[in-house]
């Protein structure tokens, strides 16, 4: 079972209710929404309806992937001699 620290929990009950408050939005956490917003989405309360969370786009560049598969590759390559020499010099 996981045990959340107590001073998490603080945290995160304080965060809450200090959003509540001041009854602002805040991105990716909380949205204010009228009624309007709520009746044309059919009354549905569900939070994704409301608050879209947005995704950091902090992935290499396709010339950084390519760079890195070479070096994996290569290092597959050695791994793989190695092993094959291991395997040779045991069936002897």
């Amino acid at each position: 079972m996981h045990k959340t620290p107590w001073k998490k929990i603080i945290s995160i009950t304080y965060n809450i209710y200090h959003w509540y408050t001041k009854f602002e939005d805040v991105k990716n956490h909380v949205k204010v929404a009228t009624l309007d917003d709520i009746m044309s989405n059919n009354y549905n309360l569900n939070i994704p309806l409301y608050v879209e969370k947005e995704i950091e786009d902090n992935l290499p560049s396709l010339e950084e992937c390519k760079y890195q598969l070479r070096i994996a590759v290569d290092e597959a390559r050695v791994a793989e001699e190695h092993f094959l020499n291991l395997l040779k010099d045991f069936v002897q």
